[in-house]
């Protein structure tokens, strides 16, 4: 966790922890609003000019923030997936540890505590 995770009241541990999820639920429903609004007002509006206004108001903001949540869901989604990795490559490490498979000291693949109370887990 970073630093800014650690300063967070307990309350709102798991809102800091998950903030891409949270930014992508409240720009979802922001852009799902704002387009739903949009398409109402063009759909009550038979002057072409006046529904202009609202598509590039309402519908432009909408597809923005559809697309924002879009990515932070997807940043998030991808931050879990790089830490179940690098879980497994720890898991890898204590395994090959264990085994007597690894490198030479000094070339980084040192193990380290963590890694054998993984190897332990398992």
């Amino acid at each position: 966790m970073d630093q800014a995770s650690s300063d967070a009241p307990p309350a709102y541990g798991w809102l800091v922890a998950h903030r891409r999820v949270v930014v992508a639920v409240l720009c979802g429903v922001g852009g799902l609003v704002s387009l739903l609004l949009s398409w109402r007002g063009v759909a009550n509006t038979v002057i072409v000019p006046d529904q202009l206004t609202y598509i590039a108001s309402g519908g432009l903001l909408g597809l923005f923030l559809v697309a924002v949540a879009g990515m932070a869901y997807w940043g998030e989604q991808r931050q879990r997936e790089l830490e179940r990795l690098a879980g497994i490559e720890r898991y890898l490490g204590a395994v090959a540890g264990a085994l007597g498979l690894t490198e030479a000291e000094g070339s980084g693949a040192e193990i380290d505590a963590s890694d054998a109370t993984v190897l332990a887990e398992a």
